[in-house]
């Protein structure tokens, strides 16, 4: 996730613009405020927590509706 800002100062008397740019870029699960990356390990997917407000790695999907259709 890459967040970018802008900063720009017009002025009309010397027809001069200054701008400056920013980016910071998320790496890491901890990096998010609703994200747990505590318990990750292979094959784990998110799931959000509707109690905790929070998404949480796990391997097991207990709440989950699937339909496979008709083959």
């Amino acid at each position: 996730m890459t967040t970018t800002k802008i900063r720009a100062t017009v002025r009309e008397r010397g027809r001069e613009i200054k701008a400056k740019s920013s980016a910071s870029i998320v790496r890491r699960l901890e990096d998010f405020d609703n994200l747990s990356g505590e318990g990750v390990h292979d094959g784990s997917v998110l799931v959000y927590l509707e109690s905790q407000e929070k998404w949480l790695p796990t391997t097991v999907l207990n709440k989950q509706n699937v339909d496979g259709g008709e083959f």
